[in-house]
């Protein structure tokens, strides 16, 4: 049978099926040439392989542990450990706060292998392995419905402990509840200086963790976190005075001076507990120093009180001369005026001048004492004259 060609000629179709099907039936070493006759080819040797070398166990799945900061790791070589993202930690043995982890342990229960005898042999003798491909449906999905279960019975038992923990709340006061979480938070050895996310982990699963609400956790975290911390910086200030106190009790039982010197102290002491208490060199010369220093200026206000001593003594001594000296001084001068001065109407300038040079002009005695014991003088001779005049006119009445 033909079919007509653009040009006019039929297509003889029979022609070329025989064509295709016989090229269709040759050996697959077999290859046509140009003129349609097979040429064998040459059988080529197989390259050898390159030797393959031994895969690097590494991880190729991660799977987080809900409720905790550790993840699951599975390697390439079927093995499994675990890492904690908080402190970046793998560990091949499995964690304490883990065992007894429903998750865990399913995360970690072998897998049921589903082959038979009878369905390798189909798989050999059919293909494609059908009811294989629905066998490990089955199981997947009777794992999934595995999984429902536990996730739905760790739901009830959340649930339950709520519910538990609820009751238990409407009785117990809030204070009481603080305090029960303050006693975990003890327990559980809680860092002062650690965060909430990072002490989760530790606390999560007990009891006393429910007592509370999520605000009310935090709230009380933060402020165990706080006065711990607190009680902490006292407590290092405190030990730290006590260390220093008996450092300071060996220096003075080292009977130390102005003079003495680290060196010398050190080599005495260094096999005495109160010097080892002070952990650092540097914290040792200091203290030492300022002690030197101390002694120092003890010695300085001694000195300074001697002779502070010493010097009002002498002051005293000499006020006391210098009194006495004036005292005389002052007696004399006057003995002098009442055998020099007979006339009241002389003035203190003219009895200066006659009698500046007299070796009875006391040169301890100033100007104005002078001039005041004159004027006393006077007064007093004015003084007599004036009761002799009233004796007189007595005797004449």
């Amino acid at each position: 049978m033909g079919h007509p060609r653009p040009s006019g000629s039929a297509l003889d179709v029979d022609s070329l099926r025989m064509k295709a099907t016989s090229s269709k039936l040759l050996p697959p070493r077999l290859k046509e040439k140009k003129n349609n006759q097979p040429e064998l080819l040459e059988e080529k040797e197989p390259e050898p392989k390159p030797e393959q070398k031994p895969v690097k166990s590494g991880p190729v799945a991660s799977t987080s542990i809900p409720g905790t900061v550790w993840c699951l790791v599975q390697t390439n070589d079927g093995k499994h450990f675990f890492y904690n993202s908080s402190k970046r930690r793998s560990v091949w043995k499995m964690p304490e706060e883990l065992k007894n982890h429903t998750y865990v342990e399913k995360l970690l229960s072998p897998k049921p292998e589903v082959k038979t005898e009878k369905l390798e042999e189909q798989n050999v003798q059919e293909g494609p392995p059908i009811k294989k491909i629905k066998s490990e449906i089955e199981v997947k999905e009777k794992s999934t419905i595995e999984d429902a279960q536990t996730i739905v019975l760790e739901n009830q038992t959340a649930v339950a402990s709520e519910i538990q923990v609820a009751q238990q709340r409407s009785v117990v006061l809030v204070d009481a509840r603080i305090q029960q979480f303050k006693e975990l938070l003890t327990e559980k050895k809680v860092s002062a200086h650690s965060t909430w996310e990072k002490e989760l982990h530790k606390i999560a699963f007990d009891n006393r963790y429910l007592l509370l609400s999520l605000r009310e956790r935090k709230q009380t975290f933060e402020e165990y976190v706080k006065d711990k911390a607190e009680e902490e910086h006292h407590e290092i200030i405190r030990k730290t005075k006590e260390k220093t106190d008996l450092y300071r009790q060996l220096l003075k039982e080292s009977n130390l001076n102005a003079k003495s010197t680290f060196e010398h102290f050190a080599a005495k002491y260094s096999k005495d507990e109160r010097f080892k208490m002070i952990d650092k060199i540097k914290d040792r010369i200091s203290l030492f120093l300022k002690y030197i220093n101390e002694l120092v200026r003890q010695e300085k206000q001694e000195d300074t009180v001697v002779t502070e001593k010493v010097t009002s003594d002498d002051m005293g001594e000499m006020k006391g001369q210098e009194k006495s000296f004036r005292k005389a001084a002052t007696k004399d001068f006057k003995n002098f005026l009442a055998e020099k001065v007979k006339n009241p109407s002389e003035r203190f300038a003219i009895f200066k001048f006659r009698f500046c040079r007299n070796p009875r002009w006391r040169r301890e005695l100033t100007d104005v004492e002078k001039m005041k014991l004159y004027q006393s003088h006077i007064a007093t001779i004015y003084r007599k004259n004036r009761e002799v005049l009233w004796l007189i006119l007595d005797e004449l009445d």
